[in-house]
């Protein structure tokens, strides 16, 4: 096992690096919501606040407020305020707020062969300028013959005011992804193009489970000539994306033109829900013919 560091309360300007090390990195008392307000690592707009590559399991970051990170990289996905790339560490009652990135992931991107465990955190008014405004989770496409899953585990998280300029608001799994979702408040995400709150794309897959995806939007947008369609407001399936949803709700979300407010699937998409609930029924969820809907039974509208 790797050291432990324990980090005493206070405010850190810095950009901090795992650098490969399988270590412990903790506030005094991680569990104690005045201490992780306190305890900050601040990357002051200046940078990636936190980045995590190259360990495993045994790499631990636990209660803190990572804020202010900032991503200006646009060659490749990079997370604001916490970039996990081929790495699978537990992140533990921390608060991710405030973190921009010019590309993906404004709170946190998940990018290549990653299995990181995301737990008991608050994912708050991030920004990316592309897709996943809270979290962004992308394998490894490079070699066609070696596609390379990212399979992180987001659990008893909050994830909330955040926003995307393309797709997935709140969460965005975009490609080469399976993520399991657990005991998760989606809340007040906005997404420019489609997924509100939740985006599953192309081929990626999602099991959610006990998840409340509530007041989400799914605005559209024109620029230009370029017009953004804006459907699925709480959650959108594209191009092969799946999504296995059990026990949850969708409620309160919208989509431009009232195209799919809780969900929408188009391009060979599928959704298949059970024990959940989506407010408007099927004259909520928007299906492309080529897309394949289970509606929710029992205990749906």
């Amino acid at each position: 096992p790797g050291d432990t560091v324990i980090v005493a309360v206070g405010t850190y300007f810095e950009h901090v690096s795992f650098a490969g090390k399988q270590v412990v990195v903790q506030s005094s008392t991680p569990t104690d919501a005045a201490v992780v307000d306190a305890t900050i690592i601040d990357g002051s707009g200046t940078g990636i606040a936190v980045t995590i590559s190259g360990v495993g399991s045994g790499a631990v970051l636990n209660g803190f407020t990572i804020r202010n990170g900032n991503s200006t990289t646009t060659t490749s996905s990079h997370g604001g305020g916490l970039d996990i790339q081929n790495a699978s560490p537990q992140i533990l009652n921390c608060i991710i707020r405030d973190n921009h990135t010019a590309t993906d992931g404004g709170g946190i991107a998940i990018v290549g062969n990653s299995s990181p465990t995301i737990d008991g955190c608050t994912i708050l008014s991030n920004t990316a300028d592309g897709w996943g405004g809270g979290v962004y989770i992308f394998g490894d496409t490079s070699d066609p013959e070696n596609v390379i899953t990212a399979s992180p585990l987001l659990i008893r998280c909050r994830i909330s005011d955040n926003a995307a300029t393309w797709d997935g608001g709140g969460i965005a799994c975009f490609e080469a992804c399976n993520v399991t979702i657990r005991n998760v408040l989606v809340d007040n995400n906005d997404a420019g193009e489609v997924g509100g709150g939740i985006f599953v794309g192309y081929e990626a897959t999602a099991v959610i489970q006990n998840v409340t995806v509530a007041d989400n939007n799914a605005l559209g947008s024109t620029e230009g000539d370029a017009t953004r369609v804006g459907r699925g407001g709480g959650m959108a399936c594209w191009f092969g994306g799946a999504t296995t949803c059990s026990s949850s709700i969708l409620w309160g979300n919208t989509a431009k033109n009232a195209e799919g407010n809780q969900i929408s699937l188009e391009g060979f998409s599928q959704a298949s829900t059970s024990y959940s609930a989506a407010q408007g029924g099927s004259a909520a969820v928007y299906v492309q013919n080529d897309a394949n809907f289970t509606p929710p039974s029992p205990g749906g509208p």
